[in-house]
């Protein structure tokens, strides 16, 4: 009987799954009932038979189904009575057909089996009627063979059709033969069973597991203990005992050297002043000393520290350092001879920087002075500029020489350096704000906001409905509305007096000159007709103006605070008030509008755009977002930041292109690692014969978090700088297909996101304290002796993949044309990563959720449901919030396409103004007047 419930509640899930059981509404057919596997037909075929159901308390037919099934499941033959449910059965082997005794042992029911549970399924005719003497053919499911073999495959579990293979039938009954007819399964598949067997008879599986949680928070620089650690590959670990080598003979008094500043700085200065006469021995010391005279460093502190010192020491002699560094990557670059000498030439300079960048990262609010004049050495060298043209190179004549990985790493570090990290963003950012006068509340989750774009459909929705009522708000921009130009489809308000929605809605019943006292009471509903449900939308046109103003005279409370308030704020009589709940709401919003910074920039830019199609003046329009032409005379860092950001933008723009598609190569290199579990390793293979491939594995996913740590910086300082710079690195990301790397890159980790994290999975232990320690024996004692470094997550897979979110969230936020481009199972790979609980890779997949949302059917919708709830749980929303329901879904798609075209308008309009020289090498060119003239066009038509 167990079995036959298992088969019951399994038909009723699949049925569950096509159809929702409050929809479905039983329809009769002309046509002959379909039949179950045990040839008992349902119950809408017995209503003319001995069997009774009571509509009234058993009104759906999927249930009455149910219900008859588990009552007439045992009518084998029309022989036999229908027995009991106390009774037991023995009497079932005196069947005499072989299939149904096949049937009956796959049933299970091929033993003494006794019902024991005596609650009644369903509502019954009776208290104990289940079994009827007077049963018919038409109840048992009896029909003819042609007939049998129509089945409905929404109402089986099991192989379609009655033909059972002959061995079944042969089966002796009395042996028992337990024969399993299943297929066999793999042994990972078996596995896997085993273990939920085992935790059913356990009783775990009833115990609710937690969720998992990852106590990490996201940096874009974790020290230098962490950045140093994994710099090291593979094939660089030969050459430190020639770092050592080359440093005992130039340095005779080793010991000096670590105790005497002075001495060590003399040291230095004269290694760099010969840079030009003996690169190759200098740069092997100097590479030396800027890892810390690891050999002399008694533990990893004592190295750690001597890297500060003598790195700080070396801020000085930074401009021939990088010289020595361009020479010998140009040699790589450009030159056919002596590659190899000059490759590993090229790894001791990276080295050299990619220590001194990261020490000055470290020590930027502790040695504010010395690290100012270090951004300002790099600044003027344009070193950002060289390696980003560097990288273009690498696109177009690719060599192993030019060590592209080192290359990536170091544009990084250099960015994180020239620009700032997260902490120097906020500072930048606050100090801009109070520089262009911007007044911005704190966030927080208490206290609400308005965008300008939800506050001004908020706008034209009340001067629709009360078109007495004064809303303006001076913080906003006039509003020039022209159809002719692309500057309409930037920033498009959806209020819901414009939405297409209204279309579908009847126009007031009454006139607008003589309007009733109160509007008409609900129309009643109708009654269902012959069983069709007829739908109708009592919904308010809310392209018409309110048809029923209050100008009664009331003398409680509420209409007297009405009346005062109207009539103090805006000066009427008193004779036609506007509800006191939309004065409130108009107030409330006003209080909470919230204007940014980028918006500010690209009003000031489309007004300049306008002007320009125009033909209008522009001298008035302000330029003082345009940081170039600002001369900073009190020098203040958040202003010499942008200028530096400007400077870069400017040089490198013909490069971002080139930039962008060798990071995405790097993106797409990585899908082809193999994660490995130390329990899933074959028999024989150990750690150390995976070494080499782990290492590879290692150094491509340390590239992978530069690349896409590059994206993100340089959106991050764009967007702060300048709204349009954002918009074109995003507009080049889109093009080059990074929502398809993305989704193929995250759809790669989230099948082992939560084992990765937790490094649970294979990784290389050798790190760069760990091989520097084997050249000192009290260095190495003291590793051993240190308490283990906490290496429960893995933070370099943490940080890339907040990486990769929040650059996908940069890229397709608030763009209805992009958000068409993700792949239709993102929301499911999302759930992979919203497993695994941890707020900073939590916030960029909610907000895209959140503008997914709308655009997406109810069956998404519940499906997703734990995503939707977590955005309310986890993000800031607005004041006014229509992302779940009541957004103009249709409108929205029809201006998309608009919306992407201006907005790259704009931004050709504003590299032309502000970069046109950047622009001429890619071959635009402003036209001059006399190639834009009708006149000259005819005559040089006329020549030819």
């Amino acid at each position: 009987m167990s079995k036959n419930n298992n088969s019951c509640r399994k038909l009723n899930s699949n049925i569950a799954r096509s159809t929702s059981l409050d929809n479905l509404n039983y329809k009769k057919i002309a046509v002959s009932p379909p039949k179950f596997r045990d040839d008992t037909v349902t119950a809408d075929s017995l209503n003319g038979g001995t069997s009774k159901i009571d509509t009234k308390q058993w009104d759906n037919p999927l249930l009455r189904d149910l219900d008859n099934i588990l009552r007439n499941k045992l009518k084998i033959n029309p022989e036999s009575p229908v027995i009991s449910r106390n009774n037991s059965l023995k009497n079932l082997r005196s069947v005499s057909d072989p299939k149904k005794h096949a049937f009956m042992k796959e049933l299970g029911l091929d033993g003494d089996i006794t019902t024991v549970n005596q609650v009644p399924f369903g509502p019954r005719d009776g208290s104990d009627d289940s079994s009827s003497s007077d049963s018919s053919d038409e109840e048992t499911g009896i029909e003819d063979d042609d007939e049998e073999e129509f089945v409905n495959v929404d109402e089986i579990d099991g192989p379609i059709g009655n033909h059972l293979p002959d061995k079944r039938a042969n089966i002796d009954m009395n042996k028992g033969d337990n024969i399993d007819y299943n297929l066999s399964a793999n042994q990972d598949f078996q596995k896997s069973i085993d273990k939920r067997v085992a935790e059913l008879d356990s009783g775990l599986s009833a115990e609710k597991q937690p969720q998992l949680k990852i106590d990490w928070e996201f940096k874009t620089n974790y020290g230098l203990e962490h950045e140093l650690g994994d710099w090291f590959s593979i094939a660089d670990y030969n050459h430190l005992p020639s770092l050592i080598s080359s440093f005992k003979k130039y340095v005779n008094n080793k010991d000096k050297f670590i105790m005497d500043d002075d001495y060590a700085e003399s040291i230095i200065k004269t290694l760099t002043d010969d840079l030009s006469v003996d690169l190759q021995s200098n740069l092997l010391t100097l590479c030396y000393i800027s890892l810390g005279n690891f050999q002399q460093s008694n533990s990893k502190d004592d190295q750690v520290s001597l890297i500060r010192r003598n790195n700080t020491i070396m801020f000085d002699y930074l401009k021939e350092i990088i010289n020595a560094f361009k020479d010998v990557a140009t040699l790589c670059r450009d030159e056919n001879k002596n590659l190899k000498k000059n490759t590993t030439l090229l790894f001791y300079a990276c080295n050299i920087l990619f220590t001194l960048i990261n020490v000055a990262v470290e020590t930027r609010e502790e040695n504010y002075v010395a690290v100012s004049k270090l951004i300002q050495i790099f600044e003027d060298e344009k070193l950002l500029q060289y390696l980003t043209q560097y990288i273009e190179h690498w696109r177009w004549n690719s060599r192993l020489s030019m060590r592209i990985r080192n290359i990536i790493s170091l544009l990084f570090s250099l960015l994180l350096l020239q620009f700032g990290n997260i902490d120097t963003y906020k500072k930048t950012k606050k100090s801009l704000y109070k520089y262009h006068g911007i007044e911005r509340k704190e966030k927080s989750y208490q206290t609400l906001s308005v965008s300008p774009l939800h506050f001004q459909a908020f706008q034209d929705d009340i001067t629709a409905r009360f078109p007495t009522f004064d809303m303006s708000n001076s913080k906003l921009p006039q509003s020039i509305d022209n159809t002719n130009s692309l500057s309409q489809f930037l920033e498009i308000p959806r209020s819901k007096a414009k939405s297409s929605l209204n279309s579908t809605l009847p126009a007031p019943g009454k006139h607008l000159a003589t309007p009733a006292p109160s509007p008409p009471m609900s129309p009643i509903l109708i009654p269902y007709n012959d069983g069709i449900k007829t739908r109708k939308s009592f919904q308010t046109n809310m392209a018409y103006p309110y048809l029923y103003p209050s100008d009664e005279e009331n003398d409680n409370e509420l209409s007297i605070k009405i009346s005062n308030g109207m009539q103090s704020k805006n000066g009427r009589d008193g004779d036609v008030f506007i509800p006191h709940s939309v004065e409130e709401a108009a107030e409330i919003l006003k209080k909470n509008l919230d204007i940014k910074l980028s918006i500010m920039q690209l009003w000031n830019e489309r007004d300049f755009f306008m002007a320009t199609e125009r033909g209008w003046e522009r001298d008035d329009i302000s330029k003082k977002y345009d940081y170039s032409r600002l001369l900073n005379l009190d020098s203040l860092e958040e202003i010499n930041i942008m200028k530096r950001i400007d400077t870069y933008y400017k040089d490198s723009f013909a490069s971002f292109n080139s930039l962008i598609f060798v990071l995405c190569q790097i993106m797409e290199s990585n899908l082809n690692n193999v994660e490995y579990r130390e329990e899933d390793l074959p028999e024989g293979v150990t750690m150390e014969t995976m070494m080499s491939q782990l290492e590879i594995v290692k150094a491509k996913e340390l590239s992978l978090r530069s690349s896409v740590g590059i994206f993100y910086i340089l959106l991050k300082w764009f967007k702060l700088n300048h709204i349009l710079k954002f918009e074109q690195f995003s507009a080049l990301l889109y093009d080059s297909g990074y929502i398809n790397t993305c989704s193929a890159v995250l759809g790669k980790y989230s099948l082992v996101y939560a084992d990765k994290a937790y490094n649970k999975t294979l990784k290389s232990p050798n790190t760069l304290w760990n091989l520097c320690s084997k050249f000192n024996p009290i260095y190495s004692k003291s590793l051993l002796e240190q308490e283990p470094e906490k290496k429960d997550i893995n933070i370099t897979l943490l940080t890339t993949v907040t990486y990769i979110l929040r650059v996908l969230r940069k890229v397709t936020g608030d763009k209805t044309h992009r958000l068409k481009s993700l792949p239709l199972s993102v929301g499911t790979l999302f759930k992979q990563y919203y497993s695994v609980f941890n707020l900073d890779v939590y916030h960029p997949m909610l907000r895209i959720i959140r503008e997914l949302t709308p655009f997406k059917n109810k069956r998404w919708k519940s499906e997703h449901m734990d995503l939707i709830s977590g955005v309310f749980l986890y993000e800031r929303l607005e004041l006014i919030d229509n992302w779940v329901t009541g957004k103009d879904i249709s409108g929205e798609l029809m201006d998309a396409y608009g919306q992407e075209v201006a907005l790259r308008a704009l931004v050709q309009f504003y590299n032309f103004e502000h970069y046109q020289k950047s622009l001429e090498e890619l071959g635009y060119m402003k036209r001059t007047v006399s190639h834009s003239n009708l006149l000259y066009k005819d005559s040089e038509y006329n020549d030819m």
